[in-house]
């Protein structure tokens, strides 16, 4: 029983020796033996007349002549080894990459070592700090509290200038001018993220404002606003190797323009890059006052101006608006049907659905699409047909917002006629909603 006993106790000590050896930081030799057997481990020496080696029994002896051959590998430690040698002890970047590689092989005691000596190099580098699982408070780098998180930078006080406004991050400090808000963000890094929104008047060509090496710019716009343009970004070195992000975005309108300028570490953009979507998705135009207000269905738009125009509202608070055919047969026609929740809504939307079927049936279909009134998406279907035996171009808008459904059916003689044209464009880009 003693002997069973004993075997028992030692079984652990096995299992736990070749978890330890398993869990070790080796990429180990293999020797081959002559009657086919292998052993994986190290060489701990060799002679003339034998090898001694390394394994997970611990360490085994080989006659020479019992070998076939012996493929030497590195250990992880070796490796290691070998690839400092290969990094200039003022390569920040170099050093970085290599203390993420021991934190991949789990070479911890190595990591610790690298970053030891870029502390020393570069006291204040925010991502070697935060690598070591620190922050800056106070002006001093401290322990990250377990389970912290830089914020991410969400809506706060909405500011105006020059008869535009948005939000800018909550928590940042603001410092304003007449045309150019300026915001600062927290400082987990030792280096504040700047957040610059200037406003200004129509930029004839956004996209010229970025630098030749820039013309990668990618459209961008805020759409509520009825703005568009470009935006891009560049990387921009920093002293002790803490490269930045600059993100750039243009952007104008019919009266406005506007440039958001983002500053941050590159290892921050990610995050911060949620500042210029706040900006951008919270921009606001403050509208001129417009001709008509449709003060039941809650919207207002401007009227086309010149003569032969008008303009009524029925009992049911619709709307046409209508330009008198002359001898140019340019006649044009908007009618605006809004319905509230219910049953006005579906007879709405009901006329949206007999409508597009006898597009279909009838006539040709030239668009199917979205695009946006007041600021909401709207489906779209512009096609032609023949009405009393004229040619005749119709373009359906529709939408549902709060609770109503609007419907845009605006019909004009000869396809193109470009009165009726600058009518539609005037009454959709000025279209909105005032609730």
């Amino acid at each position: 029983m003693g002997a069973i006993v004993h075997r028992n106790r030692a079984l652990p000590v096995l299992v736990v020796l070749l978890l330890a050896f398993l869990a070790a930081p080796v990429i180990a030799d293999v020797i081959y033996l002559k009657d086919g057997r292998k052993f994986t481990g190290k060489v701990v020496s060799e002679s003339s007349t034998e090898v001694k080696f390394k394994s997970v029994g611990g360490v085994l002896t080989f006659k020479r002549k019992d070998v076939e051959k012996i493929e030497k590998g590195l250990t992880k430690n070796d490796e290691y080894e070998a690839r400092r040698k290969k990094i200039a002890s003022d390569d920040i970047a170099g050093l970085l990459e290599l203390a993420r590689w021991c934190e991949e092989q789990k070479l911890v005691a190595k990591k610790k070592k690298v970053y030891r000596e870029l502390t020393k190099k570069v006291p204040n580098h925010p991502q070697v700090r935060r690598a070591m699982g620190q922050i800056y408070r106070d002006g001093k780098w401290v322990k990250k509290p377990k389970d912290w998180e830089p914020p991410t930078p969400r809506p706060g006080e909405r500011k105006e200038a020059g008869g535009a406004s948005v939000c800018l991050p909550k928590g940042w400090k603001v410092e304003a001018s007449a045309m150019t808000f300026r915001a600062t963000g927290p400082d987990p890094y030792a280096f504040t993220p700047v957040l610059t929104v200037t406003f200004s008047g129509p930029i004839e060509d956004p996209k010229t404002s970025f630098p030749e090496k820039e013309g990668w710019a990618k459209p961008a716009e805020a759409s509520a606003a009825g703005l568009s343009g470009f935006r891009s970004r560049r990387t921009l070195p920093g002293e002790g190797g803490v490269e930045r992000a600059e993100m750039l975005v243009i952007l104008s309108g019919a009266d406005h323009g506007m440039t958001v300028r983002l500053l941050t570490l590159v290892f921050e953009e990610g995050r911060c890059e949620a500042a210029v979507k706040v900006v951008l998705d919270s921009l606001k135009i403050k509208a001129p006052p417009a001709d008509y207000t449709n003060e039941h269905y809650k919207y207002c738009l401007n009227l086309p101006k010149g003569e032969d125009w008008s303009h009524k509202e029925s009992k049911s608070h619709d709307l046409t608006i209508e330009h008198t055919a002359g001898e140019a047969l340019d006649y044009g026609s908007l009618s605006i049907y809004t319905g509230d929740e219910g049953e006005e809504m579906q007879d709405v939307q009901n006329s949206v659905n007999a409508l597009v079927e006898i597009l279909k049936e009838t006539g040709d279909i030239n668009e199917r699409g979205k695009i946006t009134l007041g600021g909401v998406e709207a489906e779209f279907v512009d096609a032609t047909f023949l009405g009393g035996g004229v040619p005749l171009r119709q373009r359906l808008a529709w939408l549902t917002h709060r609770k109503r459904v609007v419907l845009f059916v605006f019909t004009q003689h000869e396809f193109g006629a470009k009165r009726t044209d600058e009518a539609w464009d005037i009454l959709v880009k000025s279209f909105r909603f005032i609730d």
